[in-house]
């Protein structure tokens, strides 16, 4: 029984039971002519002027010559259910090759034009590509980042055969690989000497080794919630997708016009109250600010805020009033996960001093603001504000 449920298991190497959701199947010929057949799924709604991470999933042997080859990769189930494609819109495209291709040559350097080209097509966002796969998938994944090392925002191989002579050309990588203990198909040995070359050259892979398991390490990778919230928070740092006119729109309606209160959190106090109107309509608001200590007035100052299409980010100004030095304070939004963060340009904090300011979005007239102060790494100083606005005058 044993000798055949191996030989099931060698021959299939890597088939998942149930097809996946929503694929429609295409094709892709590239610039040397060589064809590559694909199954892409969309995001279920697709708002304006916002762009979507992409998936990249590769099946294993088991999906080659299938003529359902996108329900070969267990990650293509998990996403297109619709629990999943609410919590986590995406483009997903499912490559496939030929029954004696293997994801390396033309079919790779297809796919690596095709991703290229769908970032044309479609609203995908080039920060946020990512590729899997299993088996062989997972060997195809590893090859995909090496042919692309600066392409893809971070990676998961399951069960995958990679190159650790190789590790430094992806060392850079967030990357998370899966491997059974007793997967006889392909050795878990693969996956350990992959974990140690890249912690050697100064990697950090994520390593998941599951005890007991043999070559369908997938089926409980995939279904690992923390996986998802993990791969879907990783963002290319060298790349950044430029605001469009309306979310920088979006921005002062949402996060800066209207009357506010900020209040301590842990001691319910009032501490800030502000009312932010338009200065030049569309284009830059006016705040005055009043800060409070125990019901007090401790301080205040009015402010310019607008947006520097140079840095793509909001700049806020404040003059020298009162005896206090001018203030300049830049604002980087991100329309998509609703969160803020600011940096203080001047006055600059001292000298082994970080001061970090960040927002986040939890109602149509709420956001928490955390305040934390490190002194020489270690921190000094916390507070967490709520900030409620009254009314807001919005544009269309």
């Amino acid at each position: 029984m044993r000798p055949f449920l191996f030989l099931l298991t060698l021959s299939l190497c890597g088939v998942c039971s149930q097809a996946a959701q929503g694929f429609v199947q295409t094709e892709y010929e590239d610039t040397k002519g060589t064809k590559l057949r694909y199954a892409i799924l969309k995001p279920a709604k697709i708002k304006p002027e916002t762009k979507y991470p992409l998936v990249v999933s590769l099946h294993g042997s088991g999906g080659r010559g299938s003529k359902k080859w996108e329900g070969n990769c267990a990650a293509n189930k998990v996403l297109s259910q619709p629990a999943m494609r609410q919590k986590y819109p995406c483009y997903i495209i499912a490559p496939t090759v030929n029954r004696n291709q293997r994801w390396d040559g033309a079919p790779l350097a297809a796919l690596m034009e095709l991703i290229k080209s769908s970032l044309k097509e479609h609203a995908i966002d080039p920060a946020r590509i990512y590729v899997t796969g299993q088996s062989m998938g997972g060997a195809g994944t590893y090859s995909a980042i090496l042919a692309e090392p600066n392409l893809f925002a971070a990676t998961v191989p399951v069960c995958g055969r990679g190159q650790p002579e190789l590790a430094k050309k992806i060392v850079h990588l967030p990357i998370w690989i899966f491997h059974g203990e007793k997967d006889r198909v392909v050795p878990t040995q693969h996956s350990r000497e992959m974990v140690k070359a890249l912690k050697k050259v100064g990697g950090k892979p994520i390593y998941t080794e599951y005890a007991g398991v043999r070559h369908n390490s997938w089926t409980p990778a995939y279904a690992d919630k923390k996986l998802w919230e993990w791969l879907f928070a990783q963002k290319r740092k060298d790349i950044k997708s430029k605001l469009t006119p309306k979310q920088i729109l979006q921005f002062f309606n949402e996060v800066m016009l209207g009357e506010w209160t900020g209040i301590n959190k842990e001691t319910k106090e009032i501490v800030e109250k502000f009312t932010i109107v338009w200065k030049e309509k569309n284009k830059s608001v006016k705040g005055d600010f009043t800060f409070f200590e125990k019901g007090e007035i401790k301080g205040q100052y009015t402010s310019i805020t607008s947006y520097d299409p140079k840095l793509d980010l909001f700049v806020e100004k404040a003059d020298a009033q009162n005896g206090q030095p001018e203030r300049i304070k830049h604002f980087h939004w991100n329309p998509i996960d609703q969160t803020m963060t600011a940096e203080l340009i001047k006055p600059k904090p001292e000298p082994g001093t970080d001061v970090k300011l960040n927002w986040k979005k939890t109602g149509p007239n709420r956001w928490n603001f955390n305040v934390q102060v490190f002194e020489k790494g270690k921190k000094v100083f916390f507070r967490e504000i709520i900030q409620t606005r009254k009314a807001a005058k919005t544009e269309k």
